[in-house]
C-alpha cells in the first residue's frame, strides 16, 4: 500500500512539471500593422563646381643656413675664437690650425721662386744676347749666300745650347710652383672664415689641441634676417608662377591670418620650396607655421555632393540612399574631382536622389 502512495505521489510531481514547461515556453503573439521608420538626415546632389586643392604646409624660419669644416686632415687645431650664439661678421676668422711651419716654408718656397725665375729670365736674356751679337756680325759683312747658310746654323746651334738648360730651369720652377700652390691651399683649408653676416648656430666643444678631420661639421651658423616661408610640398612646383601672389593662413580660431607671399629663390627650389612675406606686421614668433592652398583642377557645372556622404570599400565608391518605401539601399557611384568639402558624381546619381549623410 506504501508503495501505491509513493508511485502516486511521484506521478503527480511529474505531471505538475510538465505543465510547468508548457507554460513557460508558451509564446504570445502580437500582430501589428504599425511600421517604425528611422529618421535621417537627407541631402540631394546640385550642379556646381569643384576644385581639387593642392595643401602647401609651411614653416617661417631662418632658411639661410651653412655647415663649417676645415678642408684639410691631420692638423692641430691652435684657435677657436666664437662660441655658440656669437654674432659674427662676414670674413671674420673663426677658427685656425697651426699654421707657422707651413707658412715659414711658404716664405721659402716664394723666395725660391723668385730665385728661379730671376735665373730664367737672366739665361734667356744670355742667349738673346748671342743670337742678336751673330746677326750683328753678319749684318756689316758682305754676305754671300753659303754665310747666310752659317748664320742660321749659328744661331740654331745657339738656341740648341740653351734648350737644355732652359727647359731644366723651367720644369724645376713649374714643381716649385705647384708645391707652393698645394702649400697654399693647406693653409688656406686650415682656417675657417665666416661666409656671411650671422649668429652661430653650433660650434663642436673642446676643439683646441684635435686634430682637423677633413670637410668634417664642427660649426654652423645662419642668418637671422634670411627668413621666409619654406616647405617640402615640392609637387606644387608646377603650379606655382613666381609673377603671383599668394595668402598663407596662419593659425586657428580667432588667431587666424591670411598673409600675403610670393615666392622667391626659385631656381635653388629642389627638396624645398620658398616663399617670401610682403606683410610686415606678422609676428613668427607667435604663429610659425601655415598653409597656402592651391587648386590644380577644376570642374564647371557638374553634379556635386557633400563628400562626407560619399563612401569607399574595396576600391568603390557608394552611397545610401533613402527610397520610396523609406528603406536604406546602397548606390554604387563614379567620382571625378575631390574639392575640400565636395565632391564630383560622374555617375550614377541623379539630382532628385535622397542621399543620406550619416
Amino acid at each position: 500500500m506504501k508503495q501505491f502512495v509513493l508511485i502516486l505521489v511521484l506521478a503527480l510531481f511529474l505531471t505538475a512539471c510538465c505543465f510547468k514547461q508548457e507554460e513557460d515556453f508558451e509564446v504570445e503573439v502580437v500582430a501589428s500593422s504599425e511600421v517604425i521608420q528611422k529618421e535621417y538626415d537627407i541631402i540631394h546632389p546640385y550642379i556646381g563646381t569643384v576644385k581639387e586643392p593642392l595643401v602647401i604646409n609651411c614653416f617661417y624660419s631662418q632658411t639661410k643656413e651653412t655647415d663649417l669644416s676645415f678642408g684639410v686632415d691631420g692638423l692641430l687645431i691652435e684657435r677657436v675664437y666664437v662660441s655658440k650664439g656669437d654674432h659674427v661678421k662676414k670674413g671674420d676668422l673663426l677658427a685656425v690650425v697651426d699654421l707657422e711651419d707651413m707658412e715659414t716654408n711658404l716664405s721659402q718656397m716664394e723666395h725660391e721662386i723668385s730665385k728661379q725665375q730671376l735665373a730664367i729670365k737672366h739665361l734667356i736674356e744670355e742667349r738673346d744676347f748671342e743670337l742678336e751679337r751673330a746677326d750683328v756680325m753678319f749684318l756689316y759683312t758682305y754676305m754671300k749666300e753659303e754665310d747666310k747658310e752659317d748664320l742660321e746654323e749659328t744661331k740654331q746651334s745657339i738656341n740648341e745650347s740653351y734648350a737644355a738648360k732652359l727647359t731644366q730651369l723651367q720644369d724645376a720652377l713649374y714643381i716649385m710652383e705647384l708645391k707652393y700652390e698645394q702649400a697654399k691651399q693647406i693653409v688656406s683649408d686650415g682656417k675657417i672664415y665666416a661666409p656671411m653676416d650671422g649668429i652661430m648656430l653650433m660650434v663642436k666643444s673642446e676643439l683646441e689641441g684635435t686634430l682637423t678631420v677633413k670637410d668634417e661639421r664642427i660649426m654652423s651658423m645662419y642668418d637671422p634676417t634670411d627668413c621666409m616661408f619654406h616647405s617640402s610640398t615640392t609637387e606644387a612646383i608646377p603650379y606655382l608662377d613666381s609673377d603671383e601672389i599668394y595668402s598663407v593662413v596662419c593659425g586657428l580660431g580667432n588667431q587666424m591670418r591670411e598673409y600675403s607671399v610670393v615666392p622667391v629663390r626659385m631656381d635653388e627650389w629642389k627638396e624645398e620650396i620658398y616663399f617670401a612675406l610682403l606683410d610686415e606686421e606678422y609676428d613668427p614668433f607667435n604663429i610659425a607655421t601655415g598653409k597656402i592652398t592651391l587648386y590644380t583642377s577644376m570642374a564647371e557645372d557638374v553634379m556635386c555632393l557633400d563628400k562626407y556622404a560619399v563612401h569607399e570599400a574595396g576600391g568603390r565608391n557608394y552611397v545610401y540612399l533613402l527610397n520610396n518605401q523609406g528603406i536604406r539601399i546602397m548606390q554604387y557611384v563614379e567620382v571625378g574631382i575631390e574639392g575640400e568639402n565636395v565632391i564630383e558624381i560622374t555617375s550614377g546619381l541623379s539630382l532628385t536622389d535622397n542621399v543620406i549623410i550619416e
